[in-house]
């Protein structure tokens, strides 16, 4: 093989060369553009997620409040008014007296107690 013809294939092995170089920067850049959309988009949803982690405890906590005070309510215990309870609208204090033997004047007695607004039955 004369010397022409050998730096005739060297020139096209590093011509191929540099287009696979060329090719694969490319290749690079859009790896490296997809890598970042995609890390965007992960601190946009860790967002939302924590958002949402946030509301589901705030929810749970209401949930564990609301189930104490019907457990309470159930047990006919007559602590603090729950915070949410408006005061009596027609000026009563909450203040009936009941003979303690019918079950629908306690009941009575304790939803006044509670400003009625823990279960509205309707009616």
């Amino acid at each position: 093989m004369d010397t022409a013809k050998k730096f005739e294939q060297l020139e096209e092995m590093i011509t191929s060369l540099l287009a696979r170089l060329d090719d694969m920067k490319a290749e690079n850049t859009d790896l490296k553009k997809t890598v970042r959309e995609r890390d965007d988009r992960i601190e946009e949803l860790q967002a939302r997620l924590d958002t949402l982690n946030h509301d589901k405890e705030q929810i749970n906590d209401k949930v564990s409040t609301l189930l104490s005070a019907i457990e309470d309510w159930e047990k006919g215990g007559r602590g603090e008014e729950p915070q949410s309870a408006a005061p009596a609208e027609d000026g009563d204090s909450g203040d009936s007296v009941t003979t303690g033997d019918d079950p629908a004047d306690e009941a009575a007695e304790k939803n006044v107690s509670t400003g009625g607004d823990l279960f509205s039955m309707g009616g």
